[in-house]
């Protein structure tokens, strides 16, 4: 006999869930390893260890994802970037992100000459929330400066 998921422990869980990652962020830059992704402190921005309870929430649940995606750019005026922010348009898995946003992404790159391009990255939260671009810098740049902590 099969058991059956009684809706208010999926409720329960579900919240759950949302506690854990009330102050998670996710950052892909290209200075980073190919495969590395780095969980991430929303308000200090400092790398962080999860917990089991949070890395099985950011890999197993359907979250409604938005991300800041990012190219970074240097021409004769200076270093710059242009980014967007986006939204999943419904709950998705954090594996399915790079199939979702990643179409945007290239066109946002193909907006620049791309001998310009220095850098790319993408900021993304598994709840919504607006990133603006003085967040953003700050992450890119804790993240690119300060070591990766590992188990």
């Amino acid at each position: 006999m099969k058991k059956r998921n009684n809706p208010i422990q999926l409720q329960h869980q579900s919240r759950l869930a949302k506690l854990a990652l009330a102050n998670i962020i996710l950052v892909r830059h290209s200075a980073f390893n190919d495969d590395e992704l780095r969980v991430i402190n929303w308000k200090t921005c400092n790398d962080i260890q999860t917990n089991g309870l949070q890395a099985s929430s950011i890999m197993h649940e359907k979250l409604l994802w938005n991300a800041l995606l990012c190219v970074f750019i240097e021409d004769e005026n200076g270093q710059d970037w242009i980014y967007e922010q986006v939204e999943a348009e419904c709950p998705c898995l954090q594996e399915e992100l790079v199939e979702i946003f990643n179409e945007r992404h290239n066109q946002l790159i193909a907006q620049v000459d791309s001998n310009s391009i220095i850098g790319m990255g993408w900021i993304y939260s598994p709840i919504p929330r607006d990133i603006t671009d003085q967040k953003a810098l700050a992450i890119f740049d804790q993240c690119i400066n300060q070591p990766l902590i590992r188990a």
